[in-house]
């Protein structure tokens, strides 16, 4: 029975009929159909047990009904006891035209014996004959049964299998035919519920076309575009995310959560003047400690150092609460405050985050660059140094690693030290991949250090082998849209 049914005064009859007589403790007849449709209604309500009462009460009255055999076989298939459920389709006697137990059949050969591409073969099988059956009454093959038809299978793939680890490339699959079939979008119960599906799973590649479709039909869906613009956050499009937020804020302006996004994605951007007055309004709101990280670093980008280093202290204090909760997470927060504390001056809060880190993620290698950094500013350059070793260690790019480090050191004048570790770069040999990128660092250096002559030479080796790098390590003096192949020659002749 269709969902809607449930709410019809005949079906309201019977079930008020039903549950008096088990009330009672007494067993009331009934049709085998009014028992199925009890059963059906106690599992769409998720009450699974009560469901398998009803039909084992119905099999009381009714014990050759296949269709309640059918039935309790569905429950127990949503109870996850496959074994019972095989053995009663097993026993069931002429059921090559129950379509509900070819699509039990299918469900059991995935989630019993794991066999994807039979169980896949079976399904696809079940939907050829449900289509063709709706034609034959005049049923649209795009209607809502068919939509329904997708989304079971769907759910099937995501639900039956025992460690939660479903194939999400199949599940996928499946949902990028569904949008195909059944567009437009929007009008159906079952989009909505498609809708639902790919959200609760996280999937935001899949939430994006979804619910961009759902958005084109209605573009007043509840929270759609906040959910539109999460997912797109997800996917790194920020600016794509920024207009699905304005979007929401324009249907509803007190949307705290389309305001959080829209201040992640100007955070994510870089654009920090954009993202603190959204943070600051958040939080004044909220007070929400989760958001103090990202607000202090905006903070201390807008040169609000004191502000910014007591909204570190709240997000240190708040990342002890993650602990035992997620422990990459509170690594990972741990490490990005110790980051804060090096603008902040709060070097001994810094290094106290930055230790918990590693304690808890000992293999990430931007934690030893932290702690490098944390010591070489605290003159500890033996320590230091010990800790850069360690970070190139974990790094997979060795070189890569070695320019980042060299950076650090550029900027707090160690000179010796910087140029050393550049040279031993090219130990790695011309083999590897970032071989093309030490004359860009060195030229930088000779840069800094006023080593001109030097400078020049590596500068041209670096124009013509990474471009890219050169760019970005001299973006201060590089005007923004310049060719490439013109760098050489504008900082040649621009005086230095």
């Amino acid at each position: 029975m269709k969902e809607k049914g449930f709410e019809s005064d005949d079906f309201k009859e019977i079930l008020n009929k039903y549950e008096a007589s088990r009330a009672q403790g007494n067993t009331c007849y009934l049709d085998a159909d009014d028992f199925a449709d009890i059963a059906d209604y106690y599992l769409s309500d998720g009450k699974a047990d009560e469901g398998l009462e009803a039909v084992n009460r119905g099999l009381d009255l009714h014990i050759d009904s296949g269709m309640l055999q059918s039935v309790k076989s569905a429950i127990l298939i949503y109870k996850r006891q496959y074994v019972e459920a095989k053995e009663i389709l097993d026993n069931l006697v002429d059921d090559t035209n129950d379509y509900d137990v070819l699509y039990q059949r299918a469900q059991l050969t995935y989630a019993l014996y794991k066999d994807v591409d039979k169980a896949e073969e079976m399904f696809r099988e079940w939907i050829a004959l449900q289509e063709k059956e709706e034609i034959s009454l005049g049923n649209s093959p795009t209607g809502e049964f068919m939509r329904e038809s997708y989304t079971h299978v769907i759910t099937s793939f995501i639900e039956l299998v025992d460690d939660g680890r479903y194939d999400e490339e199949l599940v996928k699959r499946w949902i990028e035919e569904y949008i195909v079939t059944f567009q437009p979008l929007g009008n159906s119960n079952s989009d909505l519920l498609l809708a639902d599906i790919v959200r609760d799973e996280e999937m935001a590649d899949m939430v994006d076309k979804v619910y961009s479709l759902l958005l084109e039909t209605d573009p007043y869906i509840k929270y759609g575009w906040t959910v539109l613009a999460a997912a797109q956050n997800s996917e790194g499009k920020y600016y794509e995310s920024n207009d699905s937020c304005d979007f929401a804020l324009a249907i509803n302006p007190d949307d705290w959560d389309a305001k959080i996004i829209k201040a992640h994605n100007y955070y994510s951007l870089s654009d920090m003047e954009k993202a603190l007055p959204l943070f600051q309004e958040v939080m004044e709101k909220f007070d929400d400690s989760s958001q103090s990280l990202p607000y202090a670093i905006c903070l201390l980008a807008c040169n609000r150092i004191e502000e910014g280093d007591e909204q570190l202290r709240r997000a240190y204090y708040y990342a002890d609460s993650l602990k035992y909760k997620d422990k990459y997470f509170y690594a990972s927060l741990l490490g990005e405050i110790a980051e804060g504390c090096i603008v902040s001056g709060n070097y001994k809060m810094g290094m106290n985050a930055i230790n918990k880190a590693i304690e808890c993620q000992p293999s990430e290698p931007n934690f030893y660059m932290c702690k490098g950094t944390l010591m070489l500013i605290n003159d500890d350059v033996d320590g230091a140094m010990t800790s850069y070793s360690d970070y190139i260690e974990y790094s997979n790019d060795k070189i890569i690693a070695s320019a980042n480090i060299a950076l650090r050191l550029i900027f707090q004048e160690k000179e010796d030290l910087a140029m050393s570790l550049l040279d031993t770069c090219y130990e790695y040999g011309k083999d590897s991949k970032s071989w093309r990128i030490i004359s860009a660092y060195k030229a930088f250096a000779f840069y800094r250090f006023k080593h001109y002559d030097d400078f020049l030479t590596e500068l041209k080796t670096a124009c013509e082998s990474c471009p890219d790098i050169v760019g970005a390590l001299f973006a201060d003096i590089i005007p923004s849209g310049m060719d490439p192949k013109d760098y050489y020659d504008y900082i040649v002749n621009k005086p230095l």
